[in-house]
């Protein structure tokens, strides 16, 4: 999901910006597109765990393209917090959807966890 106006690099800024955008419930432009949507029955949704959710572009990005009857297999990452409500937030704004087992990672282990992620995508093939 890649955002119409790209995040800062700057960390500080990027923090801010997100926090206000999830405090405000809004629905940042995607420039995402994905051609013949309609013909993909298994979508691999990733996103960081930012205070706790989603970030409010995958919000944009699930209301644009409608999951309903599609099996969504939902893959994040976390500083501290754990799932807390990634996964509660993205089955309400995807109520028709199926959802797999998620797969929640910290952040500091993800780059080493190829295993977790291989058994992970194999289940989710089952």
């Amino acid at each position: 999901i890649v955002t119409a106006t790209p995040y800062s690099e700057t960390y500080s800024v990027t923090v801010a910006k997100a926090k206000a955008e999830q405090a405000a419930n809004a629905r940042p432009a995607i420039s995402t597109k994905i051609a013949d949507f309609d013909k993909y029955d298994v979508v691999f949704l990733g996103y960081p765990n930012w205070w706790g959710s989603f970030p409010m572009p995958v919000a944009t990005f699930v209301e644009t393209y409608k999951l309903d009857g599609k099996t969504v297999a939902p893959f994040f990452t976390h500083g501290v917090g754990g799932e807390q409500r990634c996964m509660s937030d993205l089955e309400a704004r995807a109520q028709g959807a199926n959802f797999t087992d998620y797969l929640c990672l910290s952040g500091s282990s993800a780059k080493n966890s190829q295993g977790e992620i291989t058994s992970w995508v194999k289940k989710t093939q089952n």
